[in-house]
């Protein structure tokens, strides 16, 4: 899920995900201090609600990874990796427009700006009225108009050509923004938003870009607030300015003009690169990444950061039991930066909740991280890649997007390619079994 001030910064959740976008600088005022009782009891309810979360990850994994483990899964047919690889070749006039992945759903914005979503509905995130999950892109209801997505863990919302923004699914943080917590598939409007230009989502909050600089958010954790619910905009003056933010499990980061990333939030991992772990605090502000000078692109997963640097290199920092940092190792964390090994020449980046993906320039892809169920796209490391490694049979891809445990990329012929895990249908193909490391082709309505 592609998300980041002077008077306290955005703690914020969001797992996920895919792209992410914000960036200036921070005036440079300081904020006030949190209470730290306040942070110790939000970092714990927090700590707790994310190793639900991540059980419930398991659980689907569970059922679904086996079966790529056993040789059951069969590539569809696709591109050889060896193909040759067009990259001045025209992209396909009905090709997507966005491609976005939540905690285990998608959605694509097509050539006519509808959309279409498929995977986990339970909160009818993918916006099918009977909260079933779906297996193939369905239309969400009265969603029209769209040139931009951003999707939640169990929300979505959508960015009209008009500056309105609507979001439909779980709605008990506030993440519709209209002033209620009555949730559900049907879209509805964010109150006081006429004139987005970006949008960004995480695990329950969402925020969106204005014309003068500002950032308005909706849902729990930003700035000076607990876990309780937000379904009003409140502009947050930490970010006005940003040009990219990313937000993680806990913890966020921005990109700023100048190319330095700063994170907040959580620090148990090391997430916020700035040397320091271990500590059930909040960190209110955000503070400097070190090693970090020329960001084009930043992503936060699930207590680990990323940023992709202007010389088409990827740095990772945090949490690494799964190879979430790339450098060919693993363990509790990593505090400072670390080149990933495999991930030069990338023109984008995408960060999950425990996977991360790179677009090369020649079109293909490479991932690194969680590869529980094959959501890393490698056989060969069926637990985890250390490194980033090729995804196979994929190529000629234009953007890519990762979720919870699972990846997708557009291709230039207007085809979306997934892998990874397919228990709630989240691969799009028209089934809910078979997932693993092969790609295979979405399909909608």
């Amino acid at each position: 899920m592609r998300f980041v001030c002077s008077l306290g910064v955005l703690t914020l959740l969001v797992a996920c995900g895919a792209r992410s976008g914000l960036m200036l600088d921070v005036d440079g005022d300081a904020a006030p201090a949190r209470d730290a009782t306040f942070a110790r009891d939000a970092s714990m309810e927090l700590d707790a609600a994310l190793e639900h979360d991540a059980a419930s990850d398991r659980d689907a994994s569970d059922r679904d990874a086996t079966q790529w483990r056993d040789g059951a899964v069969e590539p569809d047919a696709a591109v050889a990796l060896d193909a040759a690889i067009d990259v001045d070749a025209a992209i396909a006039p009905d090709s997507p427009l966005d491609l976005e992945s939540g905690g285990n759903h998608t959605c694509v914005v097509l050539a006519d700006r509808s959309v279409r979503c498929w995977g986990f509905n339970s909160a009818g995130q993918i916006g099918y009225q009977n909260f079933a999950s779906h297996a193939s892109g369905v239309p969400p209801n009265a969603v029209d108009s769209v040139v931009q997505l951003a999707l939640g863990s169990f929300h979505s919302c959508a960015r009209a050509a008009s500056g309105t923004v609507t979001c439909w699914g779980q709605a008990t943080s506030g993440q519709h923004g209209n002033g209620t917590l009555n949730e559900g598939p049907a879209a509805t409007r964010v109150q006081a938003i006429d004139d987005a230009i970006d949008l960004w989502a995480g695990t329950s909050l969402t925020c969106a870009r204005r014309p003068s600089g500002a950032i308005s958010c909706w849902g729990p954790q930003s700035p000076g607030r607990d876990l309780t619910p937000q379904p009003n905009v409140i502009d947050v003056p930490e970010l006005r300015g940003a040009v990219e933010l990313a937000i993680g499990d806990g913890h966020g980061c921005a990109r700023w003009s100048s190319g330095g990333v700063r994170c907040w939030g959580q620090r148990f991992y090391g997430q916020l690169g700035d040397g320091s772990s271990g500590e059930l605090s909040i960190q209110a502000d955000p503070v400097d990444v070190s090693d970090i000078t020329d960001a084009v692109e930043v992503g936060a997963g699930n207590g680990f950061s990323c940023a992709r640097l202007a010389t088409g290199r990827v740095k990772c920092w945090g949490r690494n039991h799964f190879g979430q940092v790339g450098n060919g190792m693993s363990g509790d964390t990593h505090l400072a930066p670390a080149f990933v090994e495999g991930a030069e020449d990338a023109v984008e980046l995408a960060v999950g909740r425990g996977q991360s993906c790179v677009r090369l320039s020649d079109g293909r892809v490479r991932c690194w991280g969680n590869n529980e169920s094959g959501q890393a796209g490698s056989s060969d490391a069926p637990g985890r890649n250390l490194r980033a490694m090729l995804v196979p049979d994929l190529s000629d891809v234009i953007a890519i997007t990762v979720g919870n445990t699972h990846s997708c990329a557009q291709i230039r012929d207007g085809r979306v390619r997934c892998w990874g895990n397919n228990a709630e249908g989240q691969l799009g193909n028209g089934t809910a079994s078979g997932g693993g490391p092969y790609p295979v082709t979405a399909v909608w309505l």
